[in-house]
């Protein structure tokens, strides 16, 4: 039972390592199957406590942790398209204005890139949705997001995602190492929708939610908050504490009385429909 920390810290000490220093190299699986044998071993070894075993593991560790805490979020990188402008929001009375509001039109062939500058009246939120579209074989695999209705018919997308780079592709892996910058996606409904539907042709739910729009105004509010953060200063995305699906219940457990209960379920966000329904916000 001495070794079982070791032997649990190591895997990540080691993944971290290797996903910093060599990112997607062909290289990447041969060096990370040997640190993590030689960390293993050594592991054990300084949990059996050999002194110079010991020194080894926590040089080791030491040499990770300067590394990992010489990583900071950045705004300047060669990002993609739909990713370039970070969304800016203004909130003068009751008005909310939105300038960077994607409103890209997807086709098969390619994207007509738009940005515009919007302004949603917060005095006339109707409600809002949860929209689940799954990527993935396994059902807990899918993006979340939420959408605004106003009942002057417009409706506001936010959806937070890693801000790729270009040639970048995501990884849960890689997103558990500093790998990925956090944007909230400000958008209309017709481009995150319709990006995921007719152009990657995943699956998609949009569930309206049972709340009051005073509830939605709480959890839009939260959201400014949130978009104002991350202009101010970036933050890295976490595949387990700062997913799309983590992140927005963050926004909802922020301004829930009493909290909700949560469970595993915002780790797979294919199955949080579920979890919405159980906690009430779903009639069916």
């Amino acid at each position: 039972m001495k070794a079982l920390p070791w032997l649990v810290a190591t895997p990540w000490v080691v993944g971290a390592l290797v996903v910093l220093t060599l990112g997607p190299s062909e290289l990447a699986p041969a060096w990370a199957s040997g640190l993590l044998g030689l960390g293993l071993v050594v592991s054990w070894l300084a949990a059996a406590e050999k002194p110079r075993a010991m020194f080894w593991a926590l040089g080791f560790a030491g040499v990770v942790f300067l590394l990992w805490n010489g990583l900071t979020p950045r705004f300047d990188r060669d990002w993609l398209p739909e990713h370039r402008v970070l969304p800016h929001v203004d909130v003068q009375g009751d008005e909310l204005i939105v300038e960077g509001l994607r409103t890209f039109r997807w086709r098969a062939d390619g994207v007509d890139e738009q940005w515009s500058r919007q302004g949603f009246h917060m005095d006339r939120l109707q409600g809002m949705d949860l929209i689940v579209s799954h990527f993935g074989e396994f059902e807990g695999v899918a993006h979340t997001l939420l959408s605004f209705r106003f009942s002057d018919g417009k409706v506001l997308a936010v959806s937070p995602e890693i801000r790729k780079e270009v040639g970048e592709d995501y990884s849960p892996l890689r997103g558990l190492f500093r790998n990925y910058e956090l944007i909230y996606v400000l958008a209309d409904e017709r481009d995150v929708v319709h990006v995921r539907t007719n152009v990657r042709d995943e699956r998609v739910f949009i569930h309206p939610l049972d709340v009051q729009p005073s509830t939605a105004r709480r959890v839009l509010e939260q959201i400014v908050r949130r978009v104002e953060s991350l202009e101010a200063r970036p933050a890295w995305y976490h595949t387990v504490t700062a997913s799309c699906a983590s992140t927005l219940a963050a926004d909802l457990q922020a301004v829930a009385d009493p909290p909700l209960k949560l469970d595993w379920r915002v780790l797979l966000p294919g199955f949080s429909d579920g979890l919405a329904y159980d906690l009430g916000f779903l009639k069916t």
